[in-house]
């Protein structure tokens, strides 16, 4: 990215030319800082039809919301349609408004404090590390780097695998230190970690002893249970050969969504006027007349026709990360790749599905479905999930390895005295609700789709295997 910066009268022009896809160098970031001052007045200029990427987008709101904060003012000048479609889609449209906003009380930005936490101890593969925190499990922005938190009784080490965002190949790999191990817990803070432009997984070693109920696999790179968001199948049908041999990474996404003191409606169940739907169905034909079928911001453009209905509840059939091109079968009269369209076969429980969103390929499907249901309260419909947590995508022992599988196999399926599985769902596997770490998994997860999503309720799929 090109940025050139110039002064027309009392406006200071940014313009951009390049790619937009990453966040800025601290050279750029320095530069930034120090023209947004108290009383600036910033014009960002896009003529010359820079790439903007969904990471792009994020980081120009980051860099208004804080010129807003101590009191400047910012305008844009050239910006195309089709970025402004994107930043309307995942929630970003006022983003690009003609008049510039003016905060009348700027908060002036504290400076940090840096507790000893903040200082690395260890360092590895050119990254400087310290022993993390156990809690929360998953990755977690802190102080100048990344918490990295993983969970796994069984496994004898781990290692943090890091990618940029669709290459094959990792461009680092850091072990978890012995000493970084609490009880069960491998937890490490990586510094200096540019957090909105990697993808990450990790490996396990350990015993394979399928008998005894254990599957370790080095050699596999395995999806966060905790992932926020994950990528591999970031538009709906669409193969992403680039990502290959591990094709479903955890992204961190930063929880900057405004709300705009959305809460929840608290209607009484029993005035419930519930319908039932498939996100990409409901849209998807172009009888819909939505600018974006099939998606999240489709969903949205329909919310005068559902209020039309007399809806004050949608439930949403599975919205969590799954693989629509999970099997290979075929339609026999027509020869047309069959899809798993109904999602009841979960990788990422913590993510939306991006191929969902109209900003999926941008990576911004977190805020076009928090767009969604803010939208959604804001004309007195309430959302409900249909959630699934009985079984997951990994099958039986003939079933892939992408995460639960190669991280504890023992702790997180129930399983027979020969060390296969038990099948109550139906579906290859049953999830073990048994154990207290599973429990709090499932747990955690609703809390964190109340708290993070605004959502109202949820429907369980199979809930009688849970216990």
């Amino acid at each position: 990215m090109d940025i050139r910066i110039q002064t027309e009268g009392s406006d200071t022009i940014i313009q951009f030319r390049g790619k937009f896809d990453r966040p800025p160098t601290p050279e750029q970031r320095e530069q930034a800082l120090a023209i947004a001052r108290p009383g600036c007045r910033l014009v960002l200029d896009f003529s010359l039809k820079p790439e903007v990427s969904g990471t792009g987008i994020r980081v120009l709101l980051n860099f208004c919301r804080h010129v807003f904060a101590i009191g400047g003012t910012v305008s844009f000048r050239g910006v195309p349609q089709e970025l402004k479609d994107l930043a309307e889609a995942a929630g970003f449209g006022p983003l690009f408004r003609k008049v510039p906003v003016v905060v009348k009380k700027p908060l002036m930005p504290t400076p940090p404090r840096l507790g000893i936490d903040a200082y690395p101890s260890h360092s590895d593969a050119g990254f400087a590390l310290r022993p993390g925190f156990p809690s929360p499990f998953g990755a977690t922005p802190v102080s100048r780097g990344v918490n990295f938190s993983v969970f796994s009784r069984h496994a004898d080490a781990c290692t943090l695998v890091l990618f940029e965002p669709g290459e094959p190949k990792p461009f680092a790999e850091i072990p978890f230190p012995p000493e970084f191990r609490v009880g069960d817990v491998f937890a490490m803070i990586v510094f200096d970690l540019a957090y909105e432009d990697i993808e990450y997984g990790f490996r396990m070693s350990g015993p394979w002893e399928p008998e005894r109920g254990h599957r370790f696999d080095a050699k596999q790179v395995l999806l966060d249970p905790m992932a926020r968001s994950m990528s591999g199948r970031d538009v709906w049908g669409v193969v992403q050969k680039q990502a290959k041999p591990y094709p479903y990474r955890a992204r961190i996404v930063p929880e900057d969504f405004d709300w705009e003191g959305d809460r929840p409606l608290g209607l009484s169940i029993e005035d419930l006027v519930i319908y039932e739907m498939h996100v990409r169905g409901f849209t998807h034909d172009l009888s819909s007349g939505v600018k974006h079928p099939g998606t999240f911001a489709g969903l949205k453009e329909k919310i005068p026709y559902l209020k039309e209905l007399g809806i004050n509840c949608v439930e949403l059939l599975p919205i969590f990360e799954f693989d629509e091109q999970e099997n290979g079968r075929t339609n026999p009269l027509t020869g047309e790749r069959l899809w798993n369209y109904w999602g009841y076969n979960t990788i990422g429980f913590y993510a939306p599905k991006a191929g969902y969103a109209a900003t999926g390929g941008a990576g911004l499907q977190a805020d076009e479905f928090k767009t969604l249901v803010k939208e959604l309260h804001a004309n007195g419909i309430e959302v409900m999930l249909d959630v699934v947590f009985n079984h997951t995508a990994e099958g039986n022992e003939n079933g892939p390895t992408l995460s639960f599988r190669g991280l504890d196999n023992r702790t997180y399926y129930m399983l027979t005295p020969e060390g296969g599985y038990y099948n109550f769902s139906g579906c290859g596997n049953t999830f073990n609700c048994n154990h207290p770490v599973v429990r709090d998994f499932v747990a955690g997860c609703l809390r964190y789709w109340v708290a993070e999503y605004h959502i109202d309720g949820f429907r369980f799929d199979l809930a009688s295997i849970l216990g």
